[in-house]
Formats: C-alpha cells, structure tokens, sequence
C-alpha cells in the first residue's frame, strides 16, 4: 500500500524544516523529506503567484481600457452638457429680448402719440396761419425732447444686450434701477406699482452687469405674472389696480454680503412646482408661452458667475425671491 501524501502549506512547511535545522544533530532522512516537502510547497507557491500576475495582468488591462472609455464618455457628456448650457443661454437671451422689445414699444407709444400730435398742430396751425417763429420753436423743441427720449431707450436697450468678456465692479443699486425703468412701461400698462427701495449706497460686487440686470429683469417680469395670474384667477376687472397691486425691490447690504429681495402679493407659486422652479424647461406658465429658462439662466448667472445665491419663498398672496451676492474687488480673471 502506497504512503499517504501528505500536504502541507508552505507556512507548515518552513517552520518544520527551521525546527529540524535547529535540532542538535539532525537526521539526513528527515532533513532531506522537509526540504522535498518545502520545495514542493514553493513551488505550488509559485504556480499561484504566477497566475495572480496573469489575473492582476488581466485587470489591469481591463482597468486602462475602462479609464479611456470613460475619460471619452466624461469628455463627450461635457461638450454635450456645454452645448446644451449654450442653447439655452441663447434661448434665454432671445426670450428675454422679445420681452425688451415689448417695453420699447410701450416705451415708444406715448413719445410717438405726442409726435404726431405736434405734426398735426403745425400743420393746423399753418391752415389758420398762426405758425410765427416762436409756435414753430415750441413744436420744435418738443419733438426734439421726444426723439432725444426715444433715442435714449433705444441705447439703454442696446447697452443691456451688449455681450460682455470680463467681469467688472458694478453698483448693485444702479443695475437695479436700470432694470425697473426698462420694465416701468410695462408695468403702468398693467396697473402695477412698481417700488425700489435702496438702503445703502455701498454695494459695490463684481460681476457682468448686464447679467446681473438680466436676472432683475426676469425676477421683476415673474413678478407681473403672477398679479396678472392672481387676477386672472378672480377675474378681476380692469380698473386701477395700483393700491393693491405691488412690486417692492429691495436693496440691502451686510458686512459682505449684498442682499437684493423682489416682493410681489400675487398668485403664488404652488407647492407641487417649488422643488422643479429652477429647472431648464420648467415653467408655471407654460400655457402661456413661459419658457422656463428665466429662472434657471438666474440661477446660473448667481451661483455660477457671481458666487452667490438665490433663494425664494412663497406662499398665496406673497413671495420673496431673494438675491445674495458677496461685496468686494474684482479679481484678475476672465469671465
């Protein structure tokens, strides 16, 4: 009957063979089967050494192919992502331009109401000769302030969609303004008051300006749709409106902060739309041609431009949205 084999781990196998080498006078028979036992275990050692270098090979292989595929999918999700951020960008700026274009009409209307007016007068005034020097100066001076108004609305409106490259220091308060008188026409027509408030004169940030008075624009024409929402739903007739319905904006600044908060008491936002608000695509008025990129291109402009905030909170009859943007220099970096 043959010997049973015996087998050992290579641990079991050096510890014996340290053991038999330390005794005093060791056996040749013994010492020659530990040393056969611990070469058998090295070498079975390196049979599965050798195949964990294959597999680890293997791995590796695998692991580069994975990381250039990925490196690949990260670069084509970008460029995907900047494209898409580019579109709506442009979609933004082309909705908010159709809204400046509706102001300048409105803005233009009663200019034009009162040229033609002094064209008819002068020519009356021919018909019953009564055009002397001084009626004709009159007329005159009259249609020139008219045209100098038009023509000022006209380059507020070019300077706002003018394209910026650098980020500049710019007055808050001033931006602000700017912005409400571009939407004071509008907001007349539907019987609004619109309220600036400025409660500090030392709100200076670093930005894009036109940006910045894009996001005051676009908070200011959500806040006239929700009061004519709000009339909407209680139709409400035409009448005046002005005591009840209010636009307020308000500017404030802390240490290094500079608050900007736009109220308006009209229809609200609904709970079930408050978590998508700032969502591309995502409107509260997409039946009406909202399309849902004012507040997201805000978002961006805030958080991403100008290291700040934006924040609302809202409930029937009132809501807040709320700009924070950090007071201090410009650095020297590209926009």
């Amino acid at each position: 009957m043959p010997p049973k084999k015996v087998t050992v781990t290579a641990d079991e196998a050096l510890s014996r063979a340290l053991q038999v080498l330390d005794a005093p006078a060791p056996d040749s028979s013994l010492l020659a089967e530990e040393l056969r036992l611990l070469a058998g275990s090295y070498h079975t050692l390196l049979r599965k050494l050798h195949k964990t270098l294959i597999i680890s090979d293997s791995y590796q292989h695998q692991l580069r192919q994975f990381n250039t595929t990925l490196t690949q999918r990260v670069e084509e999700e970008t460029e995907r992502r900047l494209a898409q951020e580019r579109l709506l960008a442009q979609n933004a700026k082309m909705a908010a331009m159709g809204e400046m274009i509706d102001a300048i009409a409105h803005q233009w209307r009663q200019p034009l109401t009162t040229l033609d007016i002094l064209v008819q007068n002068i020519r009356e005034a021919r018909r019953q000769n009564k055009l002397d020097d001084a009626y004709l100066n009159r007329a005159t001076d009259r249609a020139l302030s008219q045209i100098l108004f038009m023509s000022e609305t006209i380059a507020a409106f070019r300077k706002f969609f003018r394209p910026e490259k650098r980020k500049e220091l710019f007055s808050v308060s001033a931006r602000v303004i700017e912005a409400a008188s571009l939407m004071n026409a509008q907001m007349r027509r539907d019987n609004i008051t619109l309220a600036v408030v400025t409660q500090t004169e030392d709100d200076q940030t670093c930005g894009l300006p036109n940006e910045f008075a894009q996001v005051v624009v676009n908070l200011l024409t959500n806040a006239r749709d929700a009061i004519l929402e709000l009339r909407r739903s209680q139709s409400a007739p035409g009448g005046d409106h002005r005591e009840r319905d209010r636009i307020t904006v308000q500017v404030s600044s802390g240490p290094d902060r500079i608050l900007l908060e736009v109220c308006d008491n009209g229809a609200g936002i609904p709970a079930e739309a408050a978590p998508r608000l700032f969502e591309p695509d995502f409107s509260t008025k997409k039946k009406r041609e909202g399309s849902g990129l004012g507040l997201y291109m805000s978002r961006l402009i805030i958080e991403q431009s100008m290291g700040g905030t934006i924040t609302f909170s809202s409930s029937p009859g009132e809501t807040v949205f709320r700009v924070e943007v950090p007071r201090g220099e410009c650095r020297e970096e590209a926009a």
